[in-house]
């Protein structure tokens, strides 16, 4: 009898356990389907969110999908307001015309030459004009120390103040939030 009660028992346990264990991971998988999936991979938003967070996850997830080399999708969250002109800026650092027909490969080329292609922490998020969001960002080296824009060519901290905030646009595009600000520029 005492060993059926023990098996029981152990069964019991066993069974209370895994239905608390399924609870808890249910629990977990919502919350990072919460956090990660504010805006998925293909550039469309949640409805539930308000827009001024939903700009914020736009302008993160692009410097995020930047950051791991994903150029690809980042190209999903990002539009430049003067695509002719802000282009070819940007297909300056690319030396190769072949590099040049490929906006990925455009924005690779960019990223490594400036470095600046970092994770992006939001500080300050207005709501601007015509579905435009201002955001204020900065950004994290790999070390996890704010990354910092000094000086550069000379120019002393008077004349070029070091500056670790960045100003960010994100529009609103056929009901898509694309950052249309390029990555920081740095010589």
């Amino acid at each position: 009898m005492s060993k059926t009660l023990l098996i029981t028992s152990f069964l019991f346990l066993v069974i209370a356990l895994s239905g608390c264990d399924n609870f808890s991971v249910n629990e977990n998988i919502d919350n990072d389907i919460e956090q990660q999936g504010r805006q998925n991979d293909s550039g469309k938003i949640s409805s539930e969110q308000d827009e001024s967070t939903k700009a914020e996850d736009a302008l993160v997830s692009f410097f995020t999908h930047l950051e791991n080399q994903d150029f690809e999708k980042a190209l999903l969250f990002f539009e430049l307001d003067d695509p002719v002109n802000d282009w070819e800026g940007l297909e300056s650092f690319s030396p190769l015309t072949e590099d040049r027909r490929s906006k990925a490969n455009v924005l690779k080329n960019y990223c490594e030459a400036t470095g600046t292609c970092l994770e992006a922490r939001v500080i300050e998020t207005k709501k601007g004009n015509n579905d435009t969001y201002d955001l204020v960002i900065q950004f994290k080296n790999p070390d996890g120390s704010t990354f910092v824009l000094e000086p550069c060519c000379g120019a002393t901290e008077e004349e070029m103040p070091a500056q670790d905030k960045f100003d960010f646009k994100v529009k609103k595009i056929n009901n898509d939030l694309k950052v249309t600000t390029a990555p920081v520029y740095r010589p």
